[in-house]
């Protein structure tokens, strides 16, 4: 189900079986699963471009993952959140976002340096620049998004910002 949203599937099939995970994992209380299951919620909403109860879905994920003290993923949805933030024009809700992201990261790095951490907490400090400067588009958005999946499942590698509104 991961994969299929991940390359664009909103077919209404997933709503069914994502439910019954959401149900089975909290009859289970199983924390992670069901942090998992709000995450790929927010996904598939964001996918059909309802991005406020998206952004409800990834709050619900990020209180999970808040709990379970699990920032990586905690960073991750909160890009997601992001996009749908920009999405809806929000850009001082952008913003406080990015900027939660870059202090959860740059902590992260600190307390548990990796270079994929490191170049995690690199982006996210880019990112929230970009959102300060009211320079943030949905394209970048993505672009960081992708750059942070790219390293957290492949060999890392150095960030090359992409061209920013500002440098045009």
């Amino acid at each position: 189900m991961w994969a299929r949203i991940e390359n664009g599937d909103a077919a209404s099939d997933i709503d069914e079986c994502l439910a019954a995970l959401e149900v089975d994992d909290r009859r289970r209380n199983a924390t992670a699963l069901l942090a998992r299951d709000y995450w790929l919620r927010g996904k598939l909403l964001a996918l059909r471009t309802e991005h406020d109860p998206a952004l409800d879905a990834f709050a619900d994920a990020t209180a999970k993952y808040q709990l379970l003290n699990n920032d990586d993923a905690l960073v991750r949805v909160g890009i997601d959140a992001v996009a749908s933030t920009v999405a809806l024009e929000r850009y001082k809700a952008a913003i406080s976002i990015c900027r939660s992201l870059a202090e959860y990261s740059t902590r992260l790095d600190r307390n548990e340096p990796t270079r994929r951490r490191g170049l995690t907490a690199e982006v996210m400090t880019y990112l929230r620049e970009l959102a300060q400067q009211y320079a943030l588009t949905e394209d970048v958005v993505f672009d960081v998004r992708r750059y942070i999946f790219r390293i957290t499942y492949q060999r890392p590698f150095p960030f090359r910002a992409p061209i920013s509104p500002l440098t045009v």
